[in-house]
């Protein structure tokens, strides 16, 4: 199953916000296999100034995942693992490296394993630091969802 952003949002604080796209319901006690495609741009300004995080249900019995953001630098790769909800990667913060015809990427790939409550699997971003110039994550993102055995 794909999940397509189908509109760019934007937002011009550090606070996260639930993208309103990019999520999936987990029943209780589901499997999937997730790989959620963010694009992002900073509407034209000089700073990539982007964090994103993962939310969902309580206590899933088996969470894995990692989050690596192409932030169009020489070294263009930040990457972490988790095995919780809420961890937060950010982009790098150099001037000049993503603008609105150079767009980064966020891809996460992971596992969960739900417990007994149901609720969203969901994209959560922000600016890295408030900023008047808004980062924007992009229509054309997309989640892609597999149910597991």
């Amino acid at each position: 199953m794909t999940i397509y952003k189908a509109a760019t949002e934007s937002v011009t604080n550090s606070t996260l916000i639930n993208d309103a796209f990019l999520k999936f319901n987990l029943n209780a006690n589901e499997k999937w296999q997730f790989e959620f495609h963010a694009y992002y741009d900073n509407n034209g300004g000089n700073i990539d100034n982007i964090r994103m995080a993962l939310t969902g249900p309580a206590t899933p019995t088996n969470l894995i995942y990692n989050m690596m953001i192409n932030d169009n630098l020489a070294n263009p790769t930040s990457a972490q693992s988790s095995l919780s909800y809420g961890s937060v990667i950010t982009g790098s913060g150099s001037p000049g490296t993503v603008g609105t015809t150079n767009p980064g990427t966020l891809i996460i790939k992971g596992v969960v394993e739900n417990g007994a409550t149901a609720g969203n699997l969901q994209l959560q971003w922000a600016q890295n630091s408030t900023n008047a110039t808004a980062i924007r994550v992009l229509r054309g993102s997309y989640l892609k969802m597999v149910r597991l055995p």
